[in-house]
């Protein structure tokens, strides 16, 4: 024994003298594992030896078979297991041995972790060695066990227990009297331990959810001398309940089983140790002071530059613990389930910021953390928390209440206002530029997730104030980010309560628009403001043609945009900013064009200027940004006519549309871009119909020719033609065009010839033309003095609409709306013929299959939709029954049914029941007019099953629709048809009752009168036969 022992120190001796990658080394190194085999595992000299081979220099990394490798890890776990005093030596072994040979990682970890192994006792609390360098090596172990090569990792991960280490690692943190409070090195470790733990073990996570959240929190301000803290005890908060759908699963006792000690504030009763590196004290914050404070003159002494290295260190690692931290807080609320993570969102977020002392949120990092990185990555991870949690801040409000309770939703509503409070001090501070561009990107974060009309207070003016000012930041990126901010709070459709008083549209000007009279701060306030911060800078610009009424944004936007000429030269040459922010001032226009009547209305001749030299820009991106901007101006213009369509304002957009449509028309042909001429096809098809019907006809009759000769030249791309032929038929559905029976059948030659691409995008653009020319026809037919459409491209138009219901969902949803449209055209003529019968025939299955079919709700509902116009046509009905294999009421009734009664869409229960009402005539019904009956008293009955709450709308709509159908039933119904409602409505009848009291006292008069005017009917029907039965008698007036 004594012989291999001074056999294996020699050995040693000789592997340092060896050089890397040295074949020699390799064999030697194999020969020391075979020596260290044949020595007793219980010698006294195992230590000596074990630590001699961990202190030999070894790097290479082989992947050979070698049983000697095997039989010295073997050899090396018996020493962990029975010799006590060599079990650390032992374990840092194995670390280094499978560091030289990964391919035994597998064996040399499943035997470390098994399920009965020694390290698991290890890890309990009262037999760990209070040993730093034993706690390090048990994470360095743990964490090459953790890390294996993935195609091993599933194998060996199997056997591994998971759970005590987790409880081991939490332990670390939580204790006062273990390794983690003496040396942050094992902080930082553990922290990643416990981030790479939680991805594999969710039942981990969940159980111990407070703790881990405990250690995040309180760990982002390690090292931090302005709020250091230890780990926080995190109690799961009680908004449980508010979650109807969350249990609280978490195990209480297992607190007290891993042995976790509340923590709390004490004085520092003790003096630091200068000796040890920084790390949390035992009872309390030690508040250190700013580095800058601590190193300010460096001396040339030896003794002082060491003491500056180490304090660098210090502050380094006391950083990488924060931000380790801050990544653990990421990964948890990633991880965990989303509803039990808003229980603890007290916790991460305040609802209150006063007491600073108090706090230990993630703002705070943001606000007071010493380190630049630190809190970009904390405004970087309430960015992400923000955007994930849109469920949970749609709930907040803030509402003046005079109650000391205070609800969820309030509070919700106080950590919001908290949140942009934050930010807004962040974006008043001089801070390094990445923080300042991640505080905009986290503050574009927040306006997302806002839900501002539930906020009974103006709480933007300070935000937008400090937002306005960095849209004349010198840096382009943060001016680029400001201008996001902004663009995220215009695209509200209901603009935040004091917002346009502090973008400089004044209470004067707000009087005047209609849908933006609102309460409004102080306007005297807010114009000094704004004069003094951001529009000073516009108005010494170069231009000075704007309208100075306008928005200081609206004119900060212009400004980026202006055409302005240099004369120091001979050549007259454009002075441009740089494309980024050109890019993102026409997305802010785009922004502002969401709320036309402030912002644009009576700028539109600047636009126009700014549009079109964007339009015949060089740059693909400008040219492409320019269209969709323009898009988007035309887009919301129509929007606004539809409300606001006097002379005035239909004057002011025509103009625009004037000076527009030349650019536009000139443009198209002579650009490459396939992208930029769909938008400005998109932007002609834009135009509102009111301006449109006031164009001068010289200029409908250059738009319509220019449309119709990109329609039909087989020289464009076909989605482009197809773009021009959805223009089309938008005209169509004018009222001057719509009687153009030309111009219909015109467009409706251009849709067939792309009836049949194989591009999806193509087919779907040109289904809904088709099914604007339906609509177009179908209109037109109410008035018999139009002319009807040729039946050669009617019957085309229903073969080409029926094949297009075997296509995909999102061409079908516009083909079944086609089909029923043209079918309510037919006249008895088209079915007399044996070809077109068939042709209908096929049609009316297709209709019905797309209400019965697997497809999407949109398919279904266009499908009922489309019934109701088919149903509208007499001449369906009329040739039923003369013609053999004609009868489809067979299969479309029983459907109905089946949806008005079983689909979970009320879209397309209401549609069907619709379908059913228009059913004009007695005889129409057939055979299921007791089932239609039937269908409509078991459908009122379920409608009360309400599943979704935020479909009550539906549902009221859904019920209305029912009685009206009721109504439309009784109407047809003979005598003996009373004996038979009675007989279904048994047992039914008070619920029937109550409903129809409730749609009658919700409807206005004008849609109840079916409903009011049911009973008078009855009664007429009474009194019109006295020698009416009892039977009959009381079936009747069952319904009073």
């Amino acid at each position: 024994m004594t012989e291999a022992i001074t056999e294996i120190f020699a050995d040693l001796q000789t592997l340092k003298g060896y050089k890397k990658q040295c074949g020699m080394l390799l064999e030697k190194t194999l020969l020391v594992f075979d020596l260290f085999s044949t020595i007793s595992t219980t010698d006294e000299q195992v230590v000596k030896c074990i630590n001699g081979f961990i202190e030999t220099s070894l790097s290479f990394c082989d992947t050979r078979n070698d049983k000697r490798i095997k039989g010295f890890l073997n050899w090396l776990y018996d020493v962990y297991s029975k010799n006590g005093p060599a079990e650390y030596y032992a374990l840092r072994a194995i670390i280094k041995v499978v560091g030289l040979f990964p391919k035994y990682r597998l064996m040399g970890f499943s035997q470390v972790f098994q399920p009965k192994s020694l390290i698991y006792s290890r890890l309990n609390m009262d037999k760990v060695k209070k040993c730093d360098d034993y706690v390090l090596s048990i994470l360095e172990c743990i964490d090459m066990g953790i890390n294996a090569p993935d195609n091993v990792t599933l194998s060996y991960r199997k056997t591994m227990t998971l759970k005590p280490i987790l409880e081991f690692l939490i332990r670390l943190h939580n204790s006062s009297e273990f390794s983690t409070s003496r040396n942050p090195l094992i902080t930082y470790y553990s922290l990643n331990l416990i981030r790479k733990l939680i991805c594999d073990d969710s039942d981990g996570l969940k159980l111990y959810m407070a703790e881990l959240l405990g250690i995040s929190l309180g760990l982002m301000f390690f090292g931090n001398p302005i709020k250091e803290k230890k780990p926080l005890w995190i109690r799961n908060l009680q908004p449980l309940r508010y979650f109807n759908t969350l249990q609280d699963e978490v195990d209480m006792d297992a607190y007290h089983k891993i042995g976790v000690k509340i923590v709390t504030r004490k004085r520092n009763r003790g003096t630091r140790n200068k000796g040890v590196v920084h790390a949390m004290p035992e009872s309390a914050a030690i508040i250190d002071k700013p580095i800058e404070d601590k190193v300010t003159i460096i001396q040339v002494s030896q003794n002082h530059f060491h003491e500056f290295r180490h304090d660098v260190y210090q502050s380094n690692l006391n950083i990488k613990i924060r931000l380790t931290a801050l990544s653990l807080l990421s990964d948890i609320t990633k991880l965990a389930d989303r509803y039990y993570l808003y229980s603890f969102w007290q916790s991460i977020f305040p609802s209150e910021m006063d007491d600073a002392n108090a706090r230990h949120d993630i703002l705070l990092v943001c606000q007071t953390d010493t380190s630049s990185r630190c809190r970009c990555y904390a405004l970087q991870v309430c960015a992400d928390l923000f955007l994930n949690s849109r469920s949970l801040f749609s709930q907040a409000e803030y509402k003046y209440r005079s109650t000391a309770f205070v609800p969820y939703s309030q509070k919700l509503g106080l950590t919001i206002l908290s949140a942009y409070k934050a930010l807004t001090m962040l974006l008043e501070k001089e801070v390094p530029l990445p923080e300042l561009i991640q505080a905009l990107k986290c503050s574009a974060a927040l306006v997302q997730v806002t839900p501002f009309d539930k906020f009974e207070c103006s709480f933007v003016h300070n935000f937008v104030n400090a937002v306005g000012k960095l849209c004349s930041h010198n840096d382009l990126n943060v001016q680029v980010s400001a201008f996001t901010v902004l663009e995220c709070l215009l695209m509200e459709p209901e603009m935040p309560l004091g917002l346009p008083e502090s973008l400089g549209i004044f209470k004067q000007r707000l009087l005047t628009c209609e849908k933006y009279r609102q309460p409004v701060i102080n306007c005297s306030v807010m114009k000094k403001v704004t004069v003094n911060g951001v529009y000073k800078t516009v108005q010494e610009s170069e231009n000075k043609n704007w309208d100075l009424e306008s928005s200081w944004l609206v004119l900060k936007v212009f400004d980026n945009l202006k055409i302005s000429h240099s004369l120091h030269n001979t050549r007259c040459q454009k002075l441009k900013t740089c494309n980024t922010l050109r890019i993102k001032s026409l997305h802010m226009l785009s922004a502002l064009a969401t709320h036309f009547e402030l912002f644009l209305k009576n700028n539109l001749e600047e636009i126009a200027m700014i549009l079109e030299d964007a339009l015949s820009d060089s740059q693909l991106e400008i040219r492409l940004c320019g269209s969709k901007c323009l898009e988007t101006c035309v887009h919301q213009m129509t929007a606004f006519l539809h409300n606001n369509d006097n002379t005035q304002n239909i004057d002011i957009c025509t103009r625009f549309l004037i000076s527009m449509l030349p650019v536009i028309i000139n443009l198209i042909p002579r650009e490459k871009e396939t992208a930029v001429k769909i938008t400005l096809c998109d932007t002609i098809s834009s135009i509102s119909g009111i301006v449109f019907e006031n164009l001068v006809q010289s200029i409908r009759i250059t738009l319509l020719s220019f449309l119709t000769g990109m329609s039909s030249d087989p020289t464009e791309e076909v989605i482009i033609r197809a773009t021009a032929v959805r223009a089309l038929s938008v005209f169509v559905t004018f009222p001057s065009m719509r009687i153009d029976l030309v111009f219909i059948e015109n467009t409706a030659g251009l849709i067939l010839r792309l009836a049949k691409d194989k591009n999806i995008a193509v087919r779907i653009k040109i289904l809904w033309s088709m099914g604007n020319i339906s609509d177009a026809l179908l209109e037109n037919s109410m008035d018999a003095s139009n002319e009807s459409i040729s039946d050669e491209v009617l019957l085309n138009l229903i073969r080409y609409s029926t094949e297009a219901c075997n296509d995909n969902d999102k061409v079908r949803c516009n083909a079944v709306r086609t089909v029923g449209n043209l079918l309510g055209l037919l006249s008895e003529d088209h079915i007399k013929n044996i070809l077109d019968r068939t042709l209908i025939k096929l049609a009316i299955t297709m209709l019905i299959d797309g209400i019965r079919s697997s497809g999407t709700s949109k398919v279904k509902w266009n499908a009922c939709y489309a019934v109701k116009n088919m149903v509208n046509n007499e001449n369906i009905f009329l040739c039923t029954n003369l013609y053999e294999g004609f009868n489809w009421r067979s299969s479309l009734y029983p459907t109905l049914c089946h949806v008005i009664c079983n689909h979970s869409n009320y879209k397309v229960k209401i549609n069907a029941t619709t379908a059913l009402i228009h059913i004009s005539k007695r005889k129409y019904f057939g055979e299921y007019y007791e089932m239609i009956w039937n269908t409509v008293i078991r459908a009122i009955e379920q409608s009360y099953n309400l599943q979704n709450f935020y479909e009550y709308n539906h549902r009221d709509h859904f019920q209305e629709q029912l009685c009206l159908l009721i109504c439309h039933v009784i109407k047809f119904a003979a005598l003996h048809d009373y004996t038979m409602f009675s007989r279904i409505l048994t047992g039914k009848l008070e619920v029937v009752q109550k409903t129809w009291i409730r749609v009658t006292t919700r409807m206005i008069p004008e849609k109840a009168a079916p409903l009011l005017s049911c009973s008078s009917n009855l009664d007429d029907l009474l009194k019109s036969d006295p020698t009416l039965t009892p039977e009959y008698t009381n079936a009747i007036k069952l319904f009073h």
